[in-house]
């Protein structure tokens, strides 16, 4: 089975194209400083905000056709309600359509799941005050503003502690802090 999570959550890396199994192995890059305890912001903080991939085909958004992310079952599984989840096909790629300005959350296996079939407000795509960044311990945007930049380091503690369930809560299937320093940051 490809390896598709880091193997040391301190590890910034991404999925590339090694062996068998393209786009499906983690390539570990770097030590990733938002999740090692570093003291100043540098751009590898921002590590968990990787680039989207170049759309294709089999890639794209059907709403928009713009590329998204690989996301793993698991976080289908946690967030679905049941009669999107009734619909879900265990056995297919799906991907994490990131755009503010299109309702579909999730896409593939034939199917295309829109924010009305998630359990929770996505953060990509609701503007609302109270909508979850950090969706393991329900960090909001007014939360993070009235806290400062404390919360960024009390969410990066308990990544360190490894009590997040990022792959479960956060419907794009992986770590908040990229958008914690970008909520952080002035707009």
């Amino acid at each position: 089975m490809p390896n598709t999570e880091p193997p040391n959550p301190a590890m910034c890396g991404r999925l590339a194209p090694v062996g068998p199994h393209a786009s499906d192995t983690w390539v570990p890059d770097a030590p990733c400083p938002s999740r090692a305890g570093a003291a100043a912001e540098t751009p590898r903080d921002r590590c968990c905000d990787l680039p989207e991939p170049a759309a294709t085909e089999s890639h794209a958004c059907p709403s928009n056709g713009r590329a998204g992310r690989k996301v793993g079952t698991i976080t289908l599984k946690a967030l679905l309600l049941p009669p999107a989840l009734a619909t879900f096909e265990p056995a297919a790629e799906y991907r994490y359509c990131p755009d503010p300005a299109c309702d579909t959350v999730y896409y593939g296996g034939g199917h295309e799941y829109r924010r009305a079939d998630v359990e929770v407000p996505v953060y990509a795509k609701e503007a609302g005050d109270d909508v979850p960044v950090c969706y393991c311990f329900g960090w909001t945007r007014r939360r993070l503003r009235e806290a400062g930049p404390v919360a960024a380091e009390q969410i990066r503690g308990h990544v360190q502690a490894g009590r997040c369930g990022c792959e479960v809560n956060n419907p794009k299937g992986r770590c908040c802090l990229g958008d914690v320093h970008h909520e952080m940051r002035p707009h």
